[in-house]
């Protein structure tokens, strides 16, 4: 089907569009609540199949449709077969929502089933960072690219691991036990194991990226 023929997909911050990638079917509430309460899930290919599995139907099915086992065309749904092996479905997907003027994007089930797949997905944060507003949400946590300044409500005692993308970014961060303050970090690992203290943090990012990871509470 023509990406054309889709109706226009309205997204807002209070309710983003749901990708549902082809990893491992979540099993954590946070991710569930995400996807049963989606007004609009887009599905990539064969992740089609596990959604419809567990009672939730996709408004778009996106990808090379290689995987998907489910005869679509029994459901009113909207297929987009794109063709190309030079990329990932949820690359494709990504870049469809890109194509369709939609902005707020949460991706579930992009972890877990290939450490190959689990590393690109991640990098995909950044690639679309400056396109969409978007987030991975897994069993453990939430994921998000940071490159200028964001702000995150948090619960006291909550976990935060900040990862450097770049070698010379500069971080400051309020509202952490550990505070970095306009500096780059000593090593890779120095941004593990944060820990809220307030009820919203913010993380300010100069020089490059950074992936900040949330854990569920």
């Amino acid at each position: 089907m023509d990406p054309d023929s889709v109706g226009r997909i309205v997204s807002t911050e209070n309710s983003p569009v749901v990708v549902l990638a082809n990893g491992p079917f979540p099993t954590h509430p946070i991710p569930l609540k995400i996807l049963k309460s989606a007004n609009t899930l887009i599905c990539c290919d064969g992740a089609a199949d596990k959604a419809l599995k567990n009672g939730l139907k996709p408004k778009v099915v996106i990808g090379d449709l290689d995987s998907v086992k489910s005869d679509l065309s029994a459901l009113e749904v909207e297929v987009v077969h794109l063709k190309s092996q030079d990329n990932t479905d949820l690359e494709k997907t990504l870049q469809w929502c890109v194509e369709q003027g939609i902005d707020h994007v949460v991706v579930i089930g992009a972890t877990g089933t290939r450490d190959d797949h689990t590393l690109i997905n991640l990098m995909l944060l950044r690639y679309f960072n400056s396109q969409l507003k978007i987030r991975i949400v897994t069993d453990f946590g939430t994921i998000y690219c940071v490159d200028d300044k964001k702000q995150f409500n948090t619960l006291p005692g909550q976990r935060v691991s900040l990862i450097p993308l770049d070698k010379d970014v500069r971080i400051m961060t309020t509202g952490m036990k550990y505070q970095l303050k306009n500096e780059t970090v000593k090593s890779i690992t120095q941004g593990i194991s944060n820990i809220a203290v307030n009820n919203t943090i913010s993380v300010t990012v100069r020089n490059g990226s950074v992936l900040v990871f949330i854990a569920h509470c």
